[in-house]
């Protein structure tokens, strides 16, 4: 659940208020665009983190308001396998 953490923290950090913490994850100001009701869904599956912005803001605009990185995104790092 390191992912998740580390997605909600930076979230509370920028003030966009993570409410909700049930089987359908969060909902959440969206830090990439000028929000005043939660559009950005974050869902917590299969150890990585899901995020959506109803609004249309793509996921790496979302990242980027949060200094976060792809990589954050998911509780282990990915690994090539051939």
């Amino acid at each position: 659940m390191r992912a998740l953490y580390a997605v909600l923290t930076a979230l509370e950090a920028r003030d966009c208020r993570p409410r909700g913490s049930d089987e359908r994850g969060y909902a959440a100001l969206c830090p990439a665009h000028e929000d005043r009701t939660p559009s950005l869904s974050v869902t917590y599956r299969d150890e990585k983190v899901l995020l959506h912005c109803h609004a249309g803001c793509p996921v790496d605009a979302v990242l980027s308001a949060l200094a976060l990185d792809y990589t954050d995104l998911f509780d282990e790092e990915a690994s090539c396998r051939k």
